[in-house]
């Protein structure tokens, strides 16, 4: 069989949810937040598709989640609603794309991490959004929280972001 350019990208839209304590290296969880933002396809535009993977301060894993439905919860708070605060001491947030900053149909996903005993927030693309980019970076850092851009999978990142990022 001829492989095709879209075949790799193919490999980011079924990930299976690993057993609740898995290590996952940071690259594994972004993998999983990719396939997991998919799910919201065709439910939320103009939202952008998000997917969130919540990991401990040993690399665990904890809960995913993803944005589901134009007006409802996003991703992050989707993998929140799982876990006590006290889950989340040192933990650590790979989400696709940046916590976004303003309160719209939602409240913001950053001031709730913000908020949290989380330790990291790694985010896979800089909301083009001017009422959120940079914003929600700026937010968590003033919190304490380590704020890192993850560098790898640009493409498949953009892809699934695709709709939201062309109307920026």
């Amino acid at each position: 069989m001829k492989e095709t350019a879209l075949q790799p990208l193919n490999e980011f839209r079924s990930v299976p949810i690993p057993s609740l304590g898995t290590l996952l290296s940071t690259e594994q969880a972004m993998k999983l937040a990719i396939s997991e933002a998919y799910k919201g396809a065709t439910r939320v535009s103009p939202n952008p598709l998000v997917g969130c993977v919540i990991l401990d301060g040993q690399s665990r894993f904890l809960s995913v989640g993803h944005h589901s439905i134009y007006g409802g919860p996003h991703a992050e708070v989707e993998a929140l609603n799982s876990l006590k605060a006290s889950d989340l001491q040192g933990a650590h947030v790979i989400v696709t794309l940046e916590p976004c900053a303003h309160e719209g149909k939602t409240p913001s996903c950053a001031k709730a991490l913000a908020q949290l005993p989380v330790a990291k927030v790694t985010y896979g693309l800089m909301d083009p959004n001017p009422l959120v980019s940079g914003q929600g970076v700026q937010i968590l850092r003033e919190a304490g929280i380590q704020v890192e851009e993850f560098k790898n999978y640009r493409e498949e990142l953009e892809e699934v972001c695709e709709a939201f990022l062309k109307n920026f």
